[in-house]
């Protein structure tokens, strides 16, 4: 059944007039007497008495008005339902962080979106692999270190770029120079960074790569997750690391960190996908970052 015949035939009910329905369901006056005649065939009766010039209800009408209206006044309630939520869609911003966001102003600079943009409500989750979120379109956007998942569906903002160092401790031989190569440091005993689940962080992959290409195995001494652990390590001349350069922190005592040579650097991106529709303040996000960053969209792995 056409709803739209119930929605004529309740307005009939209640103003009792073929001229201030058809008014106010925008229509005119032949159309509304033909949707009603639909009606009563669809149904097997008459509704309405016409022998006189005023609409007059029967049984049929009287008994059929109010499943009509609850049926009417539940499409009404379903529609704002829906549009409450698109309402929210739109306002909300659904963004999906890697812990290594942490090292380059993460937190700040949605904390400067949301405080130039208080309308925008923010639902930030922080994991390992967010790049699987965007794709399954769980987040709008995620920032994420280089890595194989990202692909030519998702647009990608260059945000920031960090390089390798190797840290040493304070009284190693080769703490006072300025850049070492892979070869200078063959020999060394060395701390990898992983995750809580055994993966290696992208700087540790970088540089066993750096490993495998200049012909050797090195020298692993310990495997650990929290960046201060492995400073403090160093420190205490467990080995030497390296690391992303922002992820050292700035109070780290004990330690020298040397460039490394020829300069291997990473890439911090802001990612979204290409196809999806975006709401308003995924569209005011992108602008921010856009003005923030300085630069435009990116599809081509640096």
């Amino acid at each position: 059944m056409d709803l739209k015949l119930l929605q004529e035939f309740v307005s009939l009910v209640e103003t009792k007039s073929f001229q201030e329905t058809s008014e106010l369901m925008n229509i005119s006056q032949s159309a509304l007497t033909k949707h009603i005649h639909k009606l009563e065939d669809e149904l097997g009766v008459s509704l309405f008495d016409r022998s006189t010039r005023s609409v007059e209800l029967n049984e049929y009408s009287r008994a059929y008005y109010p499943y009509a209206k609850k049926m009417t006044d539940l499409y009404e309630e379903s529609n704002t339902m829906i549009g409450t939520l698109l309402s929210h869609g739109e306002n909300t911003l659904r963004i999906a962080l890697t812990p290594a966001l942490v090292h380059y102003g993460g937190v700040e600079i949605l904390s400067d979106f949301s405080r130039q943009h208080p309308g925008y409500q923010l639902e930030i989750t922080e994991q390992p692999h967010v790049v699987e979120l965007l794709v399954s379109q769980k987040c709008d956007f995620v920032f994420a270190m280089e890595n194989d998942s990202m692909d030519d569906r998702m647009t990608r903002l260059l945000y920031k770029v960090d390089r390798l160092v190797v840290v040493f401790p304070a009284s190693h031989s080769l703490a006072a120079l300025r850049q070492v190569t892979i070869d200078q440091i063959r020999k060394e005993r060395f701390i990898l960074h992983r995750n809580s689940s055994g993966e290696l962080h992208l700087e540790s992959r970088k540089f066993i790569q750096l490993c495998k290409e200049s012909g050797f195995k090195p020298l692993v001494a310990a495997n650990i997750s929290s960046i201060s652990t492995i400073v403090k390590m160093v420190s205490q001349e467990q080995g030497i690391v390296i690391l992303h350069r922002d992820h050292i922190p700035e109070d780290a005592e004990g330690i020298f960190c040397a460039e490394l040579t020829p300069a291997v650097q990473s890439y911090i991106y802001a990612l979204y996908l290409n196809s999806k529709q975006m709401p308003a303040a995924c569209r005011a996000f992108r602008a921010y970052l856009m003005q923030t960053i300085n630069q435009g969209p990116d599809r081509t792995a640096e």
